[in-house]
């Protein structure tokens, strides 16, 4: 994702805000990596489990609590937070698709971090 400096379109300003996103993920990651597991791991289970309709309210709650946790400014909380929170927007019907959603922004993510660093074998 290059920009230029002296570019004002609105494709360098999106880039621009998306490695701001990125990098603020990637830190918050690097402070909190036992919220950052157990996000990943409850969105395994809302992806690929049956879930209960008795278990979606206690589910969602815990999961958005997490998201709050990563904190504004992150890929994490922005968007995902209020859609999955059900005290605020969140629905039953659009769990999973949410789910699937916040999974393939932090694929995006992970991808932009492994692109980031040079990692190099040494023999």
């Amino acid at each position: 994702m290059e920009t230029k400096d002296d570019c004002n379109c609105l494709n360098c300003h999106l880039q621009a805000k998306w490695r701001e996103y990125y990098e603020a993920s990637e830190a918050v990651i690097r402070n909190k990596p036992d919220v950052y597991r157990e996000i990943m791991a409850m969105l395994h289970r809302g992806c690929t489990r049956p879930l209960d309709i008795d278990d979606y309210w206690d589910i969602a709650v815990r999961l958005s609590e997490f998201l709050e946790q990563m904190g504004e400014g992150t890929v994490f909380y922005n968007y995902f937070f209020e859609q999955i929170n059900p005290y605020h927007y969140g629905n039953v019907r659009y769990f999973r698709h949410l789910c699937l959603d916040l999974r393939e922004q932090i694929d995006a993510l992970n991808r932009w971090r492994r692109e980031k660093w040079c990692v190099r074998l040494v023999k």
